[in-house]
């Protein structure tokens, strides 16, 4: 069920992708065959992150399947966090003071709208699985 939504999705994008080439840029659509074609190593190139999207689009639909709205949520929120530190550390950029604030503030925000009202026994349900999810 999850790789038919990815698959939906990405197709959607596709075919939302054609029309704008066909409609706004009014081109064929065998001018985006023929881009592919004349520019190859960039199409090879863009294929790696284009197929690391899916994957991480996959596994995002078993965690949310799998965990807590809260929990889903707040993982996420790390995905932020973890982009911003390989762009310190691997692409060896600064982040500016207010961006180290505002990627403080959000990550504090969405802990506090997803903190639990202090009840606790809360029963999870049996199909879904922490581990799994996480």
């Amino acid at each position: 069920l999850t790789s038919a939504a990815v698959l939906g999705v990405e197709t959607v994008k596709l075919v939302l992708s054609l029309l704008y080439i066909q409609f706004v840029e009014k081109k064929p659509l065998s001018s985006a065959v023929e881009f592919i074609k004349q520019d190859r190593r960039n199409t090879i190139l863009m294929a790696v992150p284009a197929t690391l999207y899916s994957i991480q689009m996959t596994m995002e639909y078993i965690a949310l399947s799998n965990l807590d709205a809260s929990v889903f949520s707040v993982l996420v929120q790390t995905k932020l966090l973890t982009t911003a530190g390989c762009a310190v550390i691997v692409l060896r950029r600064s982040i500016r003071k207010v961006q180290l604030i505002s990627l403080f503030l959000l990550t504090i925000g969405v802990m506090l709208c997803n903190m639990k009202d202090g009840t606790s026994g809360e029963k999870q349900d049996a199909e879904m699985d922490t581990t799994k999810g996480i």
